[in-house]
């Protein structure tokens, strides 16, 4: 196994604050960090966070932060978002999304969910180079 060089390491953090502007927001920063990457790469990596920012907002979560690490020389972005509750427990939200579950299972290598008190964090590691 080779390990990669530092130049080849990305890593990033963006605490995000309420509204669509915040959204937009981590769109761009995805984009910026993905610059090179194929338009196919970029447009799978914005969906995943489109779906868990959206996942976020279905719970009545505030998100906090999100997390991107990129490898350039294993082509893999490392995505994970936290959100707090709102003072409501964690459970699923009245209308469970099928087609953003889909989404999830189809799009990245793995993704899963990790809850620390009321912090509930979501990640997913997508193969850059993988053409669906």
């Amino acid at each position: 196994m080779t390990v990669p060089r530092r130049e080849q390491i990305l890593n990033a953090r963006m605490s995000l604050t309420d509204g669509p502007e915040s959204t937009s927001w981590a769109r761009t920063q995805v984009r910026l960090m993905l610059d090179g990457a194929t338009p196919e790469a970029v447009h799978r990596a914005l969906l995943v966070v489109d779906e868990l920012i959206k996942d976020a907002e279905r719970y009545h979560e505030q998100v906090g932060e999100i997390r991107l690490g990129l490898n350039r020389q294993a082509a893999r972005l490392h995505l994970e978002l936290d959100a707090k509750a709102s003072g409501e427990p964690l459970e699923a939200p009245v209308e469970d999304d099928i087609d953003g579950r889909l989404l999830l299972e189809q799009l990245p290598l793995d993704w899963g969910v990790r809850t620390d008190g009321t912090t509930r964090t979501v990640w997913a590691v997508l193969d850059l180079a993988h053409r669906p």
